[in-house]
């Protein structure tokens, strides 16, 4: 299988600048295409076998960012095609795209509209009882969805209301996944005051419905998969302080519920909650902080638990080496136990990158990682290293 290496993505990158340098005028479209070179030592996240390989991702790249009176209409599109050098039944195609409308009224009316789709090939040993899907004949793909709508009264002043709508949908290709599977209508009503210039507080209550068209219980000691409908509430205190522009602090504190209609699955009652810190110690340097504390369905992306609570931190660091040339880092722990059968997954994950921006139309970014999980289940603990390039051009 020919791969190409970094010297000659490069040398086309360089080679295609010469044509983006003569100076067209920016348009509110864009355009690209993308190449990428990845080694990952577990593929298959598994702890008794070697399973390294390279793949390669080629990708082209869409949007568009428009005024259309007093709305703004964005659009991003990428779709990649993934080869791996020698597991080829896991070659695949994935894609997503995201579209959203932000609106507004000669008054004090906005909102905001948005879409998006990906699909992706699924992530490798997930736990949480599922059994893994190493064979080329069950590749195991995740389809995600979202739709949402948010309406505004009164954004710019001292007092405002919102009140949004949001749908989530996710979709596993393999079987053994089936469980992780859901869909989620939500409605959302909020009262928000600014007490001071840098101060915003509010007040949100929150309503779910949604269900798990196969969720794993045991009855009499068979396990079993059932459909599960389930409805949480949560009311919110929230809190966004501007520090002095150089920090801003995000908080929500709630009382959540969640319930399921089968009688096999615990509820849930308890408070759950999120911080985040952005600080800009200096011009070039960007930190931020985020913890979180909340059941499955909300806080974990590839879990569908709604009695289980899920504790996460992560931090981030961005830094400005030179106007051309950015570093950055990033580590993030999720951990989640179930006290009445001693049961824990603790996940973690460790990046480190460089991404050099040659002009507006062209940039190469490498990154090394590492993830790994410590389980109560010999199976699902793993560690996997992966180091990879990739290099962007852009038409706009």
């Amino acid at each position: 299988m020919l791969l190409p290496t970094p010297r000659l993505c490069l040398a086309l990158g360089l080679l295609l600048s010469a044509w983006s340098a003569q100076g067209q005028e920016s348009s509110p479209y864009y355009f690209g295409a993308s190449a990428g070179l990845t080694h990952v030592s577990n593929v298959y996240r598994r702890g008794d076998t070697a399973n390294s390989d390279r793949v390669t991702s080629l990708g082209l790249l869409a949007g568009l960012d428009q005024r259309l009176g007093r709305a703004r209409l964005r659009i991003d599109t990428s779709a990649n095609n993934n080869r791996y050098a020698t597991l080829r039944d896991l070659n695949n195609t994935s894609y997503s795209g995201r579209s959203t409308v932000d609106w507004e009224t000669l008054g004090d009316l906005s909102g905001t509209l948005m879409a998006s789709r990906n699909r992706t090939l699924a992530e490798f040993n997930i736990g949480r009882g599922a059994d893994n899907v190493p064979l080329p004949s069950q590749q195991n793909r995740e389809s995600n969805g979202e739709y949402s709508a948010l309406v505004r009264l009164g954004a710019k002043s001292r007092y405002s209301l919102e009140a949004g709508w949001a749908y989530r949908k996710r979709d596993f290709s393999a079987i053994e996944y089936s469980r992780f599977a859901f869909s989620q209508h939500s409605l959302q009503v909020g009262a928000y005051a600014k007490p001071g210039a840098n101060l915003k507080v509010g007040i949100v209550g929150r309503k779910s419905k949604g269900k798990n068209p196969r969720y794993p219980v045991v009855v009499s000691g068979f396990p079993l998969l059932l459909e599960n409908p389930y409805r949480r509430t949560d009311i919110d205190l929230t809190a966004s302080w501007a520090t002095g522009g150089s920090s801003q602090l995000d908080a929500r504190v709630s009382r959540s519920r969640s319930r399921s209609d089968l009688v096999f699955v615990n509820s849930f009652s308890g408070t759950t909650g999120a911080l985040a810190w952005s600080w800009l110690p200096t011009p070039k340097l960007q930190l931020r902080f985020n913890a979180s504390r909340d059941t499955g369905v909300e806080s974990r992306i590839q879990s569908s638990d709604i009695d289980r609570l899920y504790h996460s931190l992560g931090a981030t660091a961005n830094y400005e080496l030179t106007g051309k040339l950015f570093l950055q880092a990033s580590i993030n722990r999720i951990s989640n136990r179930r006290d009445s059968v001693g049961a824990y997954d603790n996940d973690a994950t460790q990046s480190i990158g460089v991404r050099w921006a040659y002009s507006r139309s062209i940039s190469l970014s490498c990154q090394a990682a590492r993830s790994s999980r410590d389980s109560s289940v010999a199976i699902y603990t793993y560690r996997a290293n992966s180091l990879g390039c990739t290099g962007q051009f852009f038409v706009f």
